[in-house]
């Protein structure tokens, strides 16, 4: 996941350093949906006990995408995903999702843009069992806030778009705090 990260800023400063945008984004609409891969690590606040996790899934995502300049556009968004958890100290057939409701800048060059957001990011973890033939589900639900970057490409004469996303946020239970990194890869259409 670092290595993600060392890529992304590098291909930002190369990215800056190359000049300047010749197509601009245009505002609208956009829908997108891929797949999603996140590594948890975790601490409880009572035993100070440390445990990992991880989950893959599917990613959706709405934004608008407001174009305030020729190079710049300021993109609010919410993202979800549904997902299959994995761990030694999770129960087998643990599933849940990630979602983050947040605003992303983003850097123009041509199609291309690069960029950073904030965000408020939100962990299910669902975890079924069955007793005496009755099956019941425990939901828990934590908080917190975090950050990411973005690289894609939408091309000016196209609707469609790809983008790469990671994400790191610090993520806050009644009894444990959660360090989450992850990436998405997503395609996606917008009206414009």
């Amino acid at each position: 996941m670092q290595k993600i990260f060392i890529l992304l800023k590098a291909l930002a400063l190369l990215t800056i350093c190359a000049g300047t945008a010749l197509a601009e984004p245009k505002s609208g609409f956009g829908l997108s949906v891929g797949g999603t891969s996140n590594n948890l690590s975790g601490t409880t606040i009572t035993g100070g006990t440390a445990y990992s996790y991880s989950s893959t899934g599917l990613s959706t995502g709405i934004d608008y995408q407001f174009a305030v300049s020729k190079s710049f556009s300021i993109n609010p968004l919410m993202m979800s995903s549904g997902e299959d958890f994995s761990g030694t100290t999770l129960q087998s057939g643990t599933t849940g999702g990630h979602g983050l409701i947040g605003v992303q800048l983003r850097y123009w060059l041509d199609d291309f843009f690069i960029g950073g957001h904030v965000a408020k990011y939100v962990e299910l973890l669902s975890v079924a069992s069955t007793v005496n033939g009755s099956t019941t589900t425990t939901d828990t639900v934590g908080s917190g806030s975090g950050r990411g970057l973005v690289i894609g490409w939408e091309p000016s004469g196209s609707k469609w778009f790809v983008m790469g996303q990671v994400d790191s946020a610090s993520i806050s239970y009644l009894s444990a705090d959660v360090k989450q990194t992850g990436a998405r890869i997503s395609v996606g259409y917008r009206w414009k």
